[in-house]
């Protein structure tokens, strides 16, 4: 998405190494197993990135249950970095 590139750009900018991230995580919702990909990892602070527009319920709960740094950046947090 739009904001996505302008992160990625801002990354680049930065010097920053980073990585559209392929990895996925389980995590339970429903007693179901799912999936969940976040959008970017960081090979130099060990840290995944989640770009996201709003947060729903099920947003909150596959991030409770990630076992790694996730860093979520909201339109609020993307516009104080300058990246939109």
């Amino acid at each position: 998405g739009k904001w996505e590139l302008a992160y990625t750009k801002f990354l680049d900018s930065c010097g920053t190494n980073w990585v559209r991230n392929t990895e996925q995580f389980p995590y339970i919702m429903q007693g179901k197993l799912r999936k969940y990909t976040p959008d970017f990892y960081l090979p130099g602070t060990d840290e995944y990135i989640e770009i996201k527009g709003y947060e729903t319920e099920k947003d909150s709960l596959k991030w409770k249950q990630f076992p790694k740094t996730l860093v979520v950046l909201k339109e609020k947090e993307l516009k104080a970095l300058g990246i939109i």
